[in-house]
């Protein structure tokens, strides 16, 4: 009889269970539940990012969407209600850090300028700071973390500097236009002086190691006030001499004060014209280059001279002729007139003109 009875119990349990069942899920087929595409845009205008993954799982009497988001800020786990959107859950998994973020962070361990910065592997900021001359350091930094990984210094082989290099550096010193270069020696070292004008009224020369590049010095060169410009000393210079080009033109000052030295070109010579950079006045013109050789003055034959008689180292007597004495050649003439160089002021005298 009790078996009986136990038999009962059992088919009653499994029929109240069959019936719970099918109640449960004839509710779900009246539920509507949103579909992955609708989740995901809920999601997204939330929390901006991408979508890495999404699953429909249940979560006890709950049917939820297992979401995995991924925004500029981090990795996410988020829970969304599968029937009302609703966010049930957000779950920070890992705290992403930013590239400003990681360079600030690389400066702060190696001081200097920033070069290059790379993420490798989706996971790791290579981060490249110049932090001295021919030195490099490369830091690299987690990505999830902000540690840093790595620090590693990088010696570049120096090379010399080239004109054009150290105008480029000292233009980026000091903003301008360069007027000239020049290099100097100093214990087996060599060194660029680059003259670059800022204004009309200021020079700056900067001073920069050719094995290096790096900037020495920079001196401030306070120029004269003048009324005549660099065109108008041209000017005056082609009227002049008439020249045929013109090579350089510089302001230096003098004795006299500003003076321009204009170098000029004419009949296959090159002639220094000084112009005075107030007044105008054409100061000198010197000829410091001709063209052709100098004229040599024409070679005299030389005579010869009559042989003398054999005298067998006895003394000759009175009545033998004495041999007459050998005459001297004439001077050789010289062509004074042939002489193109020299200076010529402005009274058309030969001579240097003090202008310093």
């Amino acid at each position: 009889m009790n078996r009986k009875w136990k038999v009962l119990l059992i088919v009653c349990f499994v029929l109240v269970t069959a019936a719970f069942s099918v109640q449960r899920i004839v509710a779900s087929m009246d539920t509507k539940v949103l579909t992955e595409k609708e989740v995901k845009q809920i999601v997204t205008d939330q929390y901006g990012g991408e979508i890495e993954s999404i699953k429909l799982t249940q979560k006890g009497e709950q049917t939820v969407y297992h979401v995995r988001l991924m925004n500029d800020r981090g990795t996410y786990r988020v829970i969304v209600h599968a029937e009302t959107g609703e966010i049930v859950e957000l779950k920070e998994l890992t705290l992403a850090v930013s590239e400003k973020e990681a360079v600030d962070l690389a400066l702060g361990v190696a001081a200097g300028t920033l070069k290059t910065v790379t993420l490798r592997d989706g996971s790791v900021y290579v981060v490249e700071i110049e932090t001295g001359v021919n030195e490099t350091t490369i830091v690299d930094i987690d990505k999830a973390t902000g540690e840093v990984i790595t620090k590693l210094v990088r010696k570049e082989k120096p090379s010399n500097v080239t004109e054009q290099q150290a105008k480029e550096i000292a233009v980026k010193q000091v903003p301008g236009t360069v007027v000239q270069v020049t290099m100097q020696s100093k214990e087996d070292k060599r060194f660029f002086f680059v003259e670059v004008k800022k204004s009309e009224e200021e020079h700056v020369i900067v001073e920069i190691a050719e094995a290096t590049g790096e900037v020495l010095s920079k001196k401030v060169v306070a120029q004269p006030q003048v009324k005549i410009s660099e065109q108008q000393a041209m000017e005056i210079t082609d009227d002049r001499i008439d020249s045929e080009t013109i090579s350089a033109v510089k302001l230096i000052e003098t004795s006299r004060g500003p003076v321009y030295q204009v170098i000029a070109k004419k009949d296959d010579r090159i002639v220094d014209v000084r112009v005075h950079a107030i007044t105008g006045e054409v100061i000198s013109t010197t000829t410091i280059d001709n063209g052709a050789p100098a004229k040599q003055p024409p070679k005299q034959p030389v005579k010869q001279q009559p042989s003398q008689p054999a005298t067998n180292n006895t003394t000759p007597s009175n009545n033998q002729p004495k041999p007459k004495p050998t005459p001297k050649p004439a001077p050789a003439p010289t062509d004074d007139d042939d002489d193109d160089g020299g200076e010529t002021d402005d009274d058309g005298d030969d001579g240097d003109d003090d202008d310093d």
